[in-house]
Formats: structure tokens, C-alpha cells, sequence
């Protein structure tokens, strides 16, 4: 499943093939979800620039997006790979020192802590490829 992340990050880091690990802060408080980056785009002309690439990967409504507009906008295009059987909650990652305060915004992780994170999830990575 096809899907765009939007968010006014300014992380540029972000690229082409990279793993995501989304973590739903308001219900959940876990990491949920795996994706890989399809691509990355953080500058636009207008509004409609942006609205062609997101309009069939977002669940949010045209008025939505118009409020929320930026020019310098960060938009992740992304494949939604994989749903965790055992969500890897906020308390884990905290004691096990992989993040160090609340969850506000894209964070990078290291290798180290990536694997901790999927092995906390029960990801069965012999199935799977990832490097």
C-alpha cells in the first residue's frame, strides 16, 4: 500500500530505501508499523505541486492539506511494508535508552537499536531483508 507522510520536519537525511518505523504517539504510544521511503521532497512551487504527488497517498481532504501548506513542506513517499504483531511500546524504547524524551517529530535510530526494536516486535526477520 502506497501511502505519503507530511510533516514539517527539517530533517534532510531521509532518502530513497530508507526503513521507517512509525510510532502512533496519541493512541497507541508504540511503534506499530514498518515502511520503506519511495522518496522525499521538502521544496515546492505552490500548493498543486505538492497536492499531485500526496492526493492518492493521503487520507487527509483537500482542505486539510491547503491549512497545512508550506512551501518548504517535508512529504514522504512511502510503501507501507509491514504490521507489527507485538507493538514495541514508549516504556521499552525509553528503558532501553533508544530514545531519550517524548516522541515529537521524526528521530533518527541507529542499527544497534533498530534491531533491539524489531526483536522486542517478534519481526520475523529470517522472512525478511533489510539492511
Amino acid at each position: 500500500m502506497k501511502k505519503a507522510y507530511l510533516c514539517d520536519s527539517k530533517i534532510k537525511k531521509i532518502k530513497t530505501g530508507d526503513v521507517l518505523l512509525f510510532y502512533l504517539s496519541k493512541t497507541k504510544k508504540a511503534v506499530t508499523t514498518i515502511g520503506i521511503v519511495d522518496a522525499v521532497f521538502n521544496k515546492f512551487d505552490d500548493f498543486d505541486d505538492m497536492y499531485r504527488l500526496v492526493r492518492k497517498r493521503t487520507a487527509y481532504n483537500i482542505n486539510k492539506l491547503k491549512e497545512s501548506f508550506r512551501n518548504d513542506k517535508l512529504v514522504i513517499l512511502f510503501k507501507f511494508y509491514y504490521s507489527i504483531p507485538k507493538y514495541v511500546t514508549y516504556d521499552f524504547l525509553k528503558r532501553l535508552n533508544i530514545i531519550a524524551g517524548s516522541i515529537q517529530t521524526i528521530t533518527e535510530i541507529d542499527l544497534n537499536n533498530f534491531n533491539k526494536i524489531l526483536n522486542e516486535s517478534e519481526f520475523e526477520i529470517d522472512k525478511y531483508i533489510i539492511e
